[in-house]
């Protein structure tokens, strides 16, 4: 699927006004979405923005041969401004997180979904 111009600006302008991010993925991880969670935490590193990674369960065995695994926590930190979900097209499929206690917060704030 092609992105128009204005979805990528749009995009791009939450992106840049925000300063920590989570970038979450679901609840039922495979090498794709903590791939591209891995990937899209260094490109905003890079960019000086502060991510966490997040998934409702632990990082299965079989996936901690990807460098910086470890990252990936199951607890939303206590501030971020923007919300980045990949690889999950609906909220059944990261249910865990509305037990968190900074639901609330996930709930208030932006979102952008990559799948």
């Amino acid at each position: 699927m092609s992105v128009d111009s204005k979805h990528l600006d749009h995009f791009v302008k939450l992106v840049e006004d925000s300063s920590e991010i989570v970038i979450i993925q679901a609840d039922n991880p495979d090498a794709d979405s903590l791939g591209s969670a891995l990937a899209l935490d260094e490109i905003l590193n890079t960019m000086g923005k502060t991510s966490h990674l997040y998934c409702g369960v632990d990082v299965p065995t079989y996936l901690r041969y990807l460098t910086a695994w470890s990252r990936v926590g199951n607890e939303l930190p206590s501030h971020f401004d923007l919300v980045i979900i990949v690889d999950t097209s609906t909220m059944d499929l990261i249910e865990k997180i509305s037990n968190d206690k900074y639901f609330p917060k996930f709930t208030s704030c932006k979102k952008i979904v990559l799948d």
